[in-house]
């Protein structure tokens, strides 16, 4: 700024910085100059959008600097490193001249209060890099134990620089505040230096704190005036900081630390430089063991330079399996004295080049199950709030199971896992993993392996050789006849349970050539895929091997190579349930079809109408009666037909006089919870609909409360319905009546439904469709609530009744939910009233429910498909009829005819069937499309 006594535009200071320097200035440039109040002057001219620079008078200056600034921290790193120090300018502020503070740290203030809340703040750590990818990093600091502090490229530490100065004039912490563990910000000084920085309390020696600068990576000593609270605003963003080692690399022999030479040439080459990082391990504290490159010289790693230098050395494999913990089981040890093996097929990744198997025997099969018994006990003896790390392997609980699981990624609220002995991934809470000792884990090699079915190589992702395959295969043991035992080994499977085998590869590729075959006839085109070519190996007489099936040792495989698409976690509509992308899925097809989607052919009295032989005796529903475009409709219907410019499905787009707000479209669309308030209260107002109208006129009073956070009680003659006393005494609490079931019509009515949830054709789970909007509103008020509202009264395990509602956090968000049972102290099986889930809950996560929240009915409903069965007196639905009613019917709205109920093991379960309405010229009733697809068979009435 010298001799620009009449100032200059910011937009020549990069020109005259590249003049002068020869470089690119760096992008924090302006945020350092705003920072530099002694020695530029900074003036905003908003009405033509550009700003002026003016150099501080030697008047000015002196007045900034009257005011003495007290040295109140000292690093004790080598170096006197700040929290900054080696840190890339486009990621961190460099150090700057002295800021001068609006005050002195140690003049006394008056102390406002400041809620345990603030006091007690916590601080997340931050995501795990992911493993084996390029991650471009800086550098920000480097330890005495040759670790090395490195900040993503996308870190938050500008936002949290920006806002941290803030906190300079809030109130000092008092001692007691101070304790090991809690978060606050502590100021870093030096000659050059003044910057406010997150920490964490180490340590406190009289009014002398030490803490470690958990964006940075170093620690230091300050006085207690030197130290603020934090604001939840700053809480929200995790540590910045990423610890690290270099993969593979040891000081030399004769040095017992890392030397002073390489500290002195690593910084040479990182300080401000871009780096790649490639994470190679993850160990159980959450460091990483990476190979470091330069952006501009991405050759040759860091790690190998380093060593080619001299200055340290390459470990030797034992000493890798000393440094890195290896608590991996053997290789599992595959047969090689026979090319026929048992099998079970555990998993299909969505092509046939991809299915997960084990191997059923005394060796596999029969010492997994021991292993999973070992899994129980451990689950249920394991010790609470264990941190858990990306790759590590755990017991996870899932559907009454205990299974080994591998933490792929770490994920807000959850953990991404794949299953070692199964093949599939999914999402897990917290509550369903445990750690457990790694001599258990070596107990057994991994049984999940893939293999590639010889022969369907080029109809691998086709639809119908999907779908035969998981009917044929998926959850069966079948017999496997090894045709190469390649990287993947290639199979060949049959079912041995029938009179005679069935080549379960020569089925699916039948099954593909009549779908080929129909496909000629019925359209214009040409066959996209000939069958032709593709000849599949008869099964052999002799055991013949080729020169790969001869080993004289046992084949090892290793699990580590996991299938492609194993990290994706499985949909949540179906338990371990492999995802058939919806470009697979078979579209729905009018060919051959007449009287509204019924097969043409058919004989039986009732053709063409919705209704089964069983459902014409139905009380109030006429025999033969069709639902066309101009036969009878419930309201649903009406409005979707009601004129040309209504949408084509309900799915795509709701009807306008109904529409569903975000929250709840997005908790049917998963199943999974809304993650956070913002994203909760976010769309259109709740209960709304066409006109302004509510569907309920109770719907906007229902979830008021006052200023005072408190909702509203009920009648204050009874104790229960009355808040202020229920919500303080969980005795009272307990005696409070539970809202009932909403009521489904009586047979022969018809009434709109949203379907949320769906096993199979005979188990899925709805809600009434004029309640979506309340529902939407709940969620909405009880998030609003359960998140302001400090908890009056912690529960535990005694507390909870078995039968009686409360409220329920799941990721983030707070539902209706019963309790079914207690296990142990900690946790409980609820049913989730609204959704129909079951899950297992913390009881940290369960509260006592306000009145209000408690007005509206349980609105899921169990439901059943009326008057179809499984194909072939099978016992259970294949996978093609799960996905088929899925593609028909998840997350749409759509028109029941109600059927009766039924009792299933203590469940009830409306019986009913279910219509797309959606289109213009007809219904398509669900149960007809899966009779056509010979998924499913009638229910004959019996005479």
């Amino acid at each position: 700024m010298e001799g620009k006594t009449n100032g200059m535009w910011s937009t020549r200071l990069e020109v005259i910085y590249k003049e002068r320097y020869n470089e690119e200035p760096p992008p924090n440039l302006m945020y350092l100059i705003e920072k530099w109040t002694d020695v530029v002057k900074v003036e905003e001219h908003p009405d033509i959008g550009r700003t002026l620079l003016y150099p501080v008078s030697e008047e000015e200056r002196k007045k900034n600097l009257q005011t003495s600034v007290p040295k109140a921290i000292t690093s004790n790193t080598a170096g006197g490193d700040s929290p900054q120090s080696n840190t890339k300018t486009a990621t961190t502020p460099t150090a700057t001249p002295t800021a001068t503070p609006t005050s002195s740290p140690d003049r006394p203030r008056s102390q406002p209060e400041v809620s345990q809340k603030i006091k007690e703040i916590k601080i997340p750590a931050g995501e795990n890099l992911p493993l084996g990818d390029k991650v471009t990093v800086y550098m920000t600091y480097l330890g005495e134990d040759g670790s090395v502090c490195v900040q993503h490229e996308d870190s938050a530490i500008f936002q949290i620089t920006k806002q941290i100065d803030a906190v300079e004039s809030g109130p000092v912490p008092d001692l007691e505040d101070l304790q090991p563990g809690r978060f606050v910000a502590a100021l870093y000084i030096t000659e050059t230096e003044k910057l406010w920085s997150r920490a964490e309390v180490i340590s406190r020696d009289g009014t002398t704190v030490d803490v470690l600068f958990i964006d940075y990576g170093n620690s230091g000593s300050c006085s207690q005036n030197s130290i603020r609270f934090l604001t939840e605003e700053l809480a929200q963003y995790p540590m910045q900081i990423i610890y690290c080692y270099l993969d593979g690399v040891a000081p030399l022999e004769d040095a017992d630390t890392w030397s002073k030479e390489f500290k002195e040439r690593f910084a040479e080459i990182v300080t401000d430089q871009e780096l790649i990082a490639i994470t190679r391990d993850i160990s159980p504290d959450g460091t990483h063991i990476v190979d470091l490159f330069l952006t501009s010289d991405p050759s040759t790693s860091i790690n190998d330079r380093l060593v080619a230098e001299g200055i340290l050395r390459k470990l030797t494999d034992e000493e890798q399996g000393v440094v890195t913990i290896d608590d991996e089981p053997e290789e599992l040890e595959l047969p090689t004295d026979t090319n026929q093996w048992d099998i079970y097929v555990s998993f299909i990744n969505s092509s046939t080049n991809s299915v997960m198997i084990r191997l059923v025997g005394e060796k596999y099969s029969d010492k997994l199950e021991e292993l999973e018994k070992k899994l129980e006990e451990v689950f249920h003896s394991s010790e609470e709030d264990v941190e858990i790390a990306e790759g590590q392997v755990c017991v996870a609980y899932v559907d009454e199971l205990y299974h080994r699981v591998r933490v792929i990624k770490k994920e807000p609220l959850k953990y991404q896992c794949y299953f070692l002995d199964h093949g599939d991934s999914d999402g897990l809470v917290p509550s369903q993993l445990s750690v457990f000792d790694p001599k258990i884990n070596k107990l057994l090699p991994y049984q999940a392996f893939e293999v590639s079915l010889d022969g369907l190589e080029e109809f691998a992702e086709n639809v119908t050789t999907l779908e035969k395959l998981f009917d044929m295969a998926l959850g069966k043991t079948l017999v496997a006849e090894i045709t190469a035992r390649d990287e993947i080994f290639s199979i060949v499977i049959y079912d041995t349970q029938g009179a005679s085998d069935v080549n379960v590869n020569q089925e699916i590729l039948k099954a593909v050539q009549r779908e080929a075959a129909t496909s000629l006839l019925t359209s214009s085109g040409s066959n996209p895929q000939s069958t032709e070519s593709s000849p599949l190996p008869l099964r052999k007489t002799t055991d013949t091997s080729s020169k790969t099936l001869t080993s004289s040792s046992p084949q090892s495989f290793s699990p580590k190579r996991q299938p492609q698409s194993a990290v994706t976690a499985a949909t949540s509509t179906t338990s371990k349930v492999p995802t058939v992308p919806k470009s697979q899925l078979p579209s729905k097809s009018t060919e051959g079809k007449e009287n509204n989607g019924t097969d043409s052919g058919e004989t039986e009295s009732g053709e063409g109408s919705w209704e089964t032989e069983e459902e014409e005796v139905i009380e109030g529903v006429p025999a033969g009666k069709t639902l066309t475009a101009s036969g009878p409709k419930s309201p649903l219907q009406a409005k979707q037909k009601k004129t040309e410019s209504s949408p084509a499905r309900v799915t795509d787009k709701q009807p306008k006089t109904k529409q569903v707000s975000s929250p709840v479209k997005k908790l049917t669309e998963s199943l999974s919870s809304l993650s956070t308030q913002d994203s909760v209260m976010s769309g259109d107002s709740p209960g709304a609909t066409e006109g302004g109208a509510t569907q309920n006129p109770e719907a906007q009073t229902l979830y008021t409360w006052s200023s005072s956070k408190k909702p509203p009680g009920a009648s204050k003659g009874n104790p229960s319905e009355n808040d202020e006393i229920a919500l303080v005494n969980v005795q009272v609490y307990n005696t409070r009546p539970v809202p009932k079931k909403f009521e489904i019509p009586p047979k022969g009515e018809y009434c709109d439904v949203h379907i949320i949830n769906i096993f199979d054709p005979t188990n899925f789970v709805l809600i009434p469709f004029q309640f979506m909007n309340e529902l939407d509103e709940l969620i909405r008020k009880m998030i609003e609530y359960f998140n302001s509202v400090e908890e009056k009264l912690p529960l535990t395990g005694s507390d909870l009744m078995v039968g009686q509602m409360y409220a329920g956090r799941k990721e983030g968000a707070w539902y209706r939910v019963i309790v079914k049972n207690v296990i142990q102290s900690n946790h409980a099986s609820v049913y989730m009233v609204d959704f129909g889930e079951f899950i297992v809950m913390s009881i940290e996560d369960i509260r006592l429910l306000p009145y209000c929240f408690a007005q509206l009915p349980q609105l899921a409903i169990k439901g059943k498909l009326f008057g179809i069965k499984p194909a072939k007196d099978s016992k259970v639905w294949s996978e093609a009829a799960k996905y088929k009613f899925i593609q028909m019917a998840h997350n749409k709205s759509l028109v029941a005819l109600s059927c009766g109920t039924e009792d299933v093991l203590g469940q009830e379960f409306t019986l009913m069937r279910l219509v797309d309405t959606s289109q213009q010229d007809q219904d398509i009733c669900l149960d007809d499309e899966l009779l056509e697809m010979g998924v499913a068979e009638k229910i004959r009435p019996l005479s």
